[in-house]
């Protein structure tokens, strides 16, 4: 090796540090799935949910009724780097049922059992269930310019079809629980866990491709957690809504916090394991430099979902009604054939495109500044 290209390299293994990663989490699901009626996405089956039975509907209810999809914006944050990086605006396809119960006259609840899939840009080989690409440009050793390409994939099966990022929310009402209060609502806490398998697609240090090969990952063993932090908000009798509601949708804030499909922010960290099938053109396997210089726990994850307000409708062969996930090839809201329309909720904050992240002004695994 020459002593230009040990630099090139060591340079390109230093700025993946600075790489981020974002998914909705999931729950284990189980190793065998079908096809659904969509191409290159697994059948929903129907989940028993409350008061609801899934005897109550058609065999095929849940896949050609439930997909609403939404588009999702991320922050992650590099320990070792020292260094954040913005998730770009994704599309993601989601199947949800809802279910409802009503525990008291006094009381209801509202649960979301939301299955959802990236929608893979353009150039993938599945349609479903790679991120969008994240590119990372960075300077290194003080001078030379490095660019990187990051992609998050979520589990397959043996088929290739991707196991399901399963998202459950939960949320109640509680009426006249004590003098002067009207009613009481909650959004419950839910710690969200999933496997994802983080990819280094290319590398380039001062404009020499490295060209990295097409294994180079962590297999699906980057173990994340993310969650959305409890809320309770009391509407006290007399008060006025603005939106027709109650307090809590007069001032719930997506950017802090979760609530149901109307989407909302998760926290969380990602450890990210060993690198392994990292090899140059040259033969070079740099799987160990790039473990030694990214790999490690806790790295802080932040996400940002929006309402599902992008949702495109159809029939089928027999000329039922039915809803349609986000299509490939669709990757962003701004494409027509998305669906997306803007929030009829009369909360501004609620919306259908969830807003960037800004960059904090403090280091990822520092506390923030005051």
């Amino acid at each position: 090796m020459t002593r230009r290209a040990r630099p090139l390299r060591l340079a390109a293994i230093a700025c993946l540090a600075a790489l981020g990663l974002t998914t909705l989490p999931s729950s284990s699901v189980a190793d065998e799935q079908r096809e659904g009626r969509n191409p290159g996405l697994p059948y929903p089956d129907c989940v028993e949910m409350d008061s609801q039975p899934c005897e109550s509907f058609p065999p095929d209810f849940v896949d050609q009724t439930s997909w609403l999809n939404f588009p999702q914006v991320g922050l992650a944050g590099s320990i070792p780097a020292r260094q954040w990086t913005r998730v770009p605006l994704t599309m993601v396809a989601a199947s949800i049922q809802f279910g409802y119960a009503y525990p008291g006259e006094q009381a209801n609840d509202f649960t979301y059992y939301i299955r959802a899939f990236f929608t893979s840009p353009s150039g993938s080989k599945h349609p479903y269930g790679d991120s969008a690409l994240i590119p990372i440009r960075t300077v290194v050793f003080g001078s030379i310019p490095v660019t990187a390409t990051l992609q998050v994939s979520q589990r397959r099966d043996g088929n290739g079809l991707p196991y399901p990022l399963i998202f459950q929310p939960h949320d109640h009402q509680e009426y006249q629980p004590r003098a002067g209060i009207e009613f009481i609502k909650t959004i419950e806490s839910a710690t969200l866990e999933d496997r994802v398998d983080v990819r280094v697609r290319d590398v380039t240090v001062d404009g020499v491709d490295l060209r990295l090969g097409s294994s180079c990952g962590t297999g699906p063993t980057a173990q994340l957690s993310v969650s959305n932090r409890k809320l309770v908000v009391e509407t006290p009798y007399g008060y006025e809504s603005t939106t027709g509601f109650g307090k809590l949708e007069d001032e719930f804030d997506p950017k802090i916090d979760q609530f149901g499909i109307q989407g909302g922010a998760l926290q969380g960290t990602l450890d990210i394991p060993a690198f392994t099938g990292c090899a140059t053109a040259s033969g070079d396997d740099i799987s160990p430099i790039l473990t030694a210089a990214v790999s490690g726990p806790d790295n802080p994850l932040m996400i940002r979902v929006g309402a599902t307000n992008c949702t495109n409708y159809g029939t089928d062969e027999d000329g039922a009604f039915i809803s349609i996930p986000n299509q490939p090839g669709v990757e962003s809201p701004d494409d027509p054939r998305s669906g997306c329309s803007p929030s009829p909720h009369p909360n501004p904050r609620i919306v259908t495109v969830p807003d960037q992240f800004e960059i904090p002004d403090y280091a990822p695994g520092e506390e923030p500044n005051d």
